[in-house]
């Protein structure tokens, strides 16, 4: 037997035959411990690693799957190993148990983590079609790692998806249970369905992750529904005084880069929102209030429909509506109007989304 030790963090053990010829088993063992070796004619991997970027790799294990590599002939084993940071997605994960086997050129692997818990089946067809089924009890994605404009992948070269998640929380909104159907185009890839539905939204959307020599960009017609414009927007991070109120919301948007990528700061195109029926909630006032439906400093308040300022008693409203035009994350207005029995207000002008 021959055992390679790489600085306490990886030990390699192999099986050799005496003489020359491939080695009949194999362990790899991430951290510290003892190596076991497998049966006769498999190749393990186990043990703990501390970092493990599997976005790096995974082109790797995709085509030696399929060309059907081994080391020096020999079968991966079903194998499982802790990594304390899993680089997947373009984001972090922490403390994941990773179980994964190859069966033929198809590969399976299992996670288990705080914010990923399901299970990811690759498949390779005939005529070089490729399929990726996912089913997740939970899938946390956080901020990206990069910015996600400068990539190499073609995304015209991704298998097909077909994701389901029981729980989905994508760029800090908790979509809930969320269905995605997509698959390669000529040019990009086209989400043919995203579906999602949760206590306080459901969206509907459909778009395109394309590449061309300007680099990548995602189009996207989106649709939000939600009986509490309050509860909507709360889910979306942002303060707002408004209780109630069944909002719809249509977006027409584009960003530079990957969906992965979609960043406030980086958003373009037209947002259309409608919301029936709600109430601004009470706040103390000072003097001078009227004056503040004037102020230029007042008015990211103003597109939260906050106008606490204003009205002593709170202010109950019919209906508010109007369009946004969004560019690189600044929201630009000349239409939005807010109906009641009491008063009509229009709101125009703009306001960076990102800086608040």
């Amino acid at each position: 037997a021959l055992q390679l030790d790489l600085d306490d963090r990886i030990t390699l053990q192999l099986d050799l035959p005496e003489g020359t010829g491939s080695p009949r088993r194999a362990v790899v063992r991430a951290g510290g411990g003892r190596a076991t070796l497998p049966a006769q004619g498999l190749f393990r991997i186990e043990g703990d690693a501390a970092t493990l970027d599997l976005d790096g790799w995974i082109d790797v294990i995709i085509e030696e799957a399929e060309r059907g590599a081994g080391i020096g002939g020999l079968v991966l084993e079903p194998s499982e190993v802790g990594v304390g940071e899993l680089t997947l997605l373009d984001r972090l994960f922490s403390d994941v148990r990773l179980g994964f086997s190859v069966e033929g050129s198809d590969i399976r692997a299992t996670f288990d983590g705080a914010d990923i818990e399901g299970k990811v089946h690759f498949a390779s067809g005939s005529g070089g079609s490729r399929s990726l089924s996912a089913e997740f009890e939970r899938l946390a994605l956080g901020e990206p790692l990069s910015t996600g404009v400068e990539m190499e992948t073609n995304p015209a070269e991704l298998p097909a998806v077909h994701l389901y998640a029981n729980s989905l929380r994508y760029a800090g909104i908790e979509l809930g249970e969320t269905r995605i159907e997509a698959f390669p185009i000529a040019n990009g890839f086209h989400f043919e369905k995203i579906d999602a539905l949760s206590e306080r939204l459901k969206l509907q959307a459909s778009g395109d992750w394309l590449l061309d020599e300007e680099g990548h960009r995602s189009d996207f017609d989106i649709h939000v529904a939600s009986e509490s414009l309050g509860g909507f927007l709360e889910s979306l991070d942002i303060a707002s005084p408004v209780q109630g109120g069944q909002t719809l919301v249509y977006l027409n948007a584009w960003w530079p880069g990957a969906p992965a990528a979609f960043a406030l700061s980086q958003l373009n195109g037209q947002v259309e929102f409608s919301v029936v029926g709600g109430n601004i909630s009470t706040a103390s006032a000072g003097g001078g209030r009227l004056l503040g439906l004037l102020s230029v400093q007042a008015l990211p308040k103003r597109l939260a429909l906050d106008f606490r300022d204003v009205f002593d008693s709170g202010f109950t409203f019919d209906e508010a509506a109007g369009t946004f035009e969004m560019k690189n994350g600044t929201a630009t207005t000349d239409d939005v109007l807010l109906r009641s029995s009491a008063a009509n207000i229009s709101v125009t002008g703009r306001t960076d989304l990102v800086a608040g």
